[in-house]
């Protein structure tokens, strides 16, 4: 019998808790953040019952490669050892930690983060105390130049830059203990093999999932954050909130080592029923908590799974109130894919189809600014260029959304932003995947589309959106203008 999305993840969120305890929380597999296709992919023999005797042989057969892949992070580790002589862990003693991600939109703003905004720096200029923004490390060979990016920021406070690997002695170190997890997994899955089959398949299944990068990536976060929060000393520490296991990682083990720290998880971006990481998390947290949301849906949204950590509505930066609402006259659909290559191909393919079919609209492609163009991407968009009715945007968010009548997204923010203008909101996706929809809340302020067919039905129609004054009080509800004063 194959199992759906929540049932899965269920099912994994049983095996760590019940099986496995919390030093599996250094692998993501354990945990799915939100159930979109990108996410589902590992747990491909899953979802399809592969047979365990398979999945084990597979395994088996694999197991070259992960010592291949282990003898390389070592050497890596080697090579990339410089990168640790720019940081100096000593002369921090900021009291406010931010956990942050070096994507290319964040590293290139000077002015702000992209996640915290200026949160950071208030603490300064209100004179309290100072802040550091740690960010990962999200490219191979591009260190030194993004550490230059990062000191261009606001001098006031500290922003360092995680190196990609470890330390030669911890990544040994790393190879022994993500070998004694998997091989434990190993034999747990034995050991229940008659009595629970779905359980020890996923046992099965996690094994590969030792030997890939985010695994490793985790470690590293966790070895890295414990460099700064080993003393004793009362400092907050600020994540992001968006269901990822290492989100529950480095907060329990930031209390664990120093009982004087304070937590705040930051629910940035819009939440949605497929985000069982977010629920998960929330069944393990207390007071000791706090949870920062963009706004007052969201708040009593995550009350509602759990009322045991503290709740501030922090507001969000998305928030734009100056600008105009009013919407240009004009024939164009703007399409927002998130930023993985998968859910880009994916719309790239679906403006190929619509550029025929829907000759008298412009098609606006506005590729999400962490989305890293590679070459079939460059190659799909090549093609895209030779048909006059598609564009790829280079405009602001704001001018997009004005200028577009029809607006088609899936789990992006875009799909609540544009509840501040005339656009009207499609959501586009196959019908398991109706809980990724931001607009999920109120089924009026957006049409549905499953397929080409019902979309191209959809836009030949005399579609109206709901009145712009009910989207507006949505909106303020979802989304609301930053607070410091909330916290500091």
């Amino acid at each position: 019998m194959k199992l759906n999305f929540r049932e899965i993840s269920e099912n994994l969120e049983n095996t760590l808790n019940e099986n496995l305890g919390s030093s599996y929380l250094i692998n993501p597999f354990f945990r799915i953040s939100k159930a979109t296709p990108e996410q589902m992919k590992p747990y491909f023999m899953i979802t399809h019952n592969f047979p365990r005797p398979l999945i084990l042989m597979i395994n088996l057969i694999l197991t070259p490669w992960y010592a291949l892949k282990l003898i390389i992070g070592l050497m890596l580790s080697i090579i990339f050892q410089n990168q640790y002589k720019s940081l100096d862990w000593n002369r921090h003693q900021q009291k406010n930690l931010f956990l942050s991600h070096g994507t290319a939109g964040n590293l290139l703003d000077e002015k702000k983060d992209r996640f915290f905004d200026l949160l950071p720096e208030k603490f300064i200029t209100l004179g309290q105390a100072s802040s550091m923004v740690v960010y990962t490390n999200q490219n191979n060979f591009r260190y030194k130049r993004d550490l230059k990016l990062l000191r261009q920021k606001n001098p006031n406070t500290d922003h360092v830059l995680l190196p990609k690997f470890l330390k030669f002695g911890e990544n040994l170190y790393f190879i022994l203990y993500i070998s004694y997890l998997a091989f434990k997994c190993l034999c747990t899955g034995i050991s229940i093999y008659l009595s629970d089959s779905t359980r020890s398949r996923i046992l099965f299944a996690s094994i590969p999932s030792f030997f890939r990068r985010n695994t490793y990536t985790n470690y590293l976060l966790r070895e890295r954050m414990r460099d700064l929060y080993q003393s004793n000393s009362k400092f907050a520490f600020f994540l992001t909130f968006e269901g990822h296991i290492y989100e529950q990682m480095l907060s329990d083990d930031a209390i664990k080592r120093n009982a004087h720290v304070s937590i705040y998880l930051y629910q940035h971006s819009p939440l949605v029923p497929y985000h069982f990481g977010v629920i998960n998390h929330l069944n393990h947290l207390d007071n000791k908590i706090c949870i920062l949301t963009t706004g007052i849906f969201y708040q009593k949204y995550l009350q509602s799974i759990s009322s045991r950590p503290r709740y501030i509505v922090f507001g969000s930066n998305k928030v734009n109130i100056s600008q105009s609402r009013s919407n240009v006259e004009s024939n164009s659909i703007l399409y927002v894919p998130e930023g993985t290559f998968k859910a880009t191909f994916q719309i790239l393919k679906l403006i190929h189809k619509l550029t025929d079919s829907l000759k008298d609209y412009t098609h606006v492609l506005r590729l999400h600014p962490d989305f890293k163009i590679n070459i079939f991407a460059k190659i799909l968009l090549r093609v895209l260029n030779k048909h006059s009715n598609f564009r790829l945007s280079s405009s602001n968010l704001s001018t997009d959304l004005k200028t577009s009548k029809f607006l088609l997204y899936r789990s992006s923010a875009v799909g609540i932003e544009a509840l501040n203008y005339k656009t009207i909101p499609i959501f586009y996706a196959n019908s398991k995947f109706n809980d990724l929809n931001v607009l999920f809340m109120d089924d009026t302020l957006y049409y549905q589309a499953r397929d080409v067919v019902e979309l191209i039905s959809l836009i030949n129609s005399q579609l109206s959106g709901t009145s712009l004054p009910k989207r507006e009080n949505k909106l303020k509800e979802l989304l609301t203008s930053l607070k410091y004063e909330s916290i500091i």
